[in-house]
């Protein structure tokens, strides 16, 4: 309403100034001048002008009518869910096309087809370059063991060393303390089998030398604790791994840490080749890590340590093809053949006092016995509404 009045005032305003040339509002103009001024406007906008505002409003208001009553003007009076007053026959054999249930079925397929996946590559290149930063990371950890003292295996074995260097502090005090009667520690109560492993070996080597040659092992084996906890503080950053984790990638020999570091790399590469979808459970990605491993033979703690390494890294690598998803549902609804509905002739289209069906409606419809006619109510209450 607020519109028409709008309207209203406008055309008013048009008509004072352009229409009447004795209009109170101007007195002393001429009609030679008015005249004048009408003649360099349109015709229609003469005419528009000369129409008076009454008239105007009802003109609008029955256009506007119009325009939002115009689905009322053919509307079936035997529509779908409405109940059939009496029992239709069909007056002859027919076919027809149910063009609403097949449209629906081919909507229905393109919003509920899966979507196509495309890698994303930037994605996939940086998942690579995260791991190989971890690798380079734990490079540089294992380099600075290099600088340790090397120790005669004959005299201690390498997972004894490997053993006491990373030992906790209290332990490796309780070791120099008691250095010169080691035999206490084999008799205390610990259940700890590797340090009491450790142990043994010291004191038979103990045993076996003179008492600065064994001060130089425990020396050695002092520097090995120092620069081990240097490269432990370098993997810090590391938050994927445990401490336990850590110290497996330290203990490696330098041949299968070149093994491992190339088998990373492999199952990381063939798992996002494969492709990572969105919404994919943490518990598949980790198998499916685990399946990698176990394939290339790695068992026990390690593998565990290239597991978390490795899952805990990996990202989703798989997006929507948006335009390959839009083709691809066209294409499957495209081939949804139109729903046809038929039926012969006597046959009941639809008994009295059932509800109507689509189907019943599309054989209603194209026999032409639907009803279809204007819906008074229906234009009169958008006409009292305009």
């Amino acid at each position: 309403m607020k519109t028409l009045q709008s309207i209203s005032q406008t055309l008013k305003k048009w008509q004072q100034a352009y229409g009447n040339p004795s209009h109170q509002e101007y007195p002393q103009q001429s009609c030679s001048e008015t005249d004048q001024n009408m003649g360099t406007k349109p015709k229609w906008f003469k005419l528009i002008c000369k129409v008076h505002p009454p008239v105007m409003i009802l003109l609008s208001a029955t256009t506007i009518t119009g325009i939002i009553s115009y689905r009322y003007y053919n509307q079936p009076e035997l529509a779908v869910g409405t109940i059939a007053p009496n029992t239709i026959v069909a007056p002859e054999d027919g076919s027809f096309i149910d063009h609403q249930t097949t449209e629906e079925l081919r909507r229905n397929t393109r919003s509920g087809l899966l979507p196509t996946l495309k890698e994303d590559t930037t994605t996939t290149e940086s998942v690579k370059n995260t791991i190989r930063e971890r690798l380079e990371k734990i490079q540089q950890a294992r380099e600075v063991l290099l600088a340790n003292p090397e120790i005669d295996g004959g005299i201690i074995s390498r997972e004894a060393v490997q053993y006491l260097r990373g030992m906790d502090e209290a332990q490796w005090r309780s070791v120099i303390e008691n250095r010169d009667n080691l035999d206490i520690l084999q008799e205390s109560d610990s259940s700890d089998a590797m340090f009491k492993g450790a142990v043994e070996e010291l004191i038979n080597y103990q045993q076996r030398v003179s008492e600065e040659e064994f001060d130089n092992l425990i020396n050695q084996i002092a520097i090995h604790r120092s620069n081990y906890g240097v490269a432990m503080d370098l993997l810090a950053n590391l938050s994927e791994l445990n401490e336990g984790e850590k110290k497996r990638f330290l203990d490696l020999t330098e041949r299968r840490w070149r093994e491992i570091r190339d088998l990373v790399n492999g199952v990381t590469s063939r798992i996002l080749n494969q492709g990572i979808p969105f919404g994919l459970p943490e518990e598949m990605r980790v198998r499916a890590v685990e399946n990698n491993l176990s394939a290339q033979g790695v068992s026990g703690d390690l593998k565990g340590a290239l597991v978390s390494l490795i899952s805990n890294n990996l990202r989703t690598n798989l997006v929507t093809d948006e335009e390959a998803t839009k083709a691809r549902a066209e294409r499957a609804a495209e081939e949804i053949k139109p729903i046809v509905v038929s039926i012969q002739a006597n046959e009941a289209i639809v008994r009295e006092g059932q509800q109507i069906t689509q189907a019943d409606f599309v054989l209603l419809d194209n026999f032409g016995l639907s009803r279809r006619s204007i819906n008074w109510g229906g234009v009169l209450t958008s006409g009292a509404l305009t």
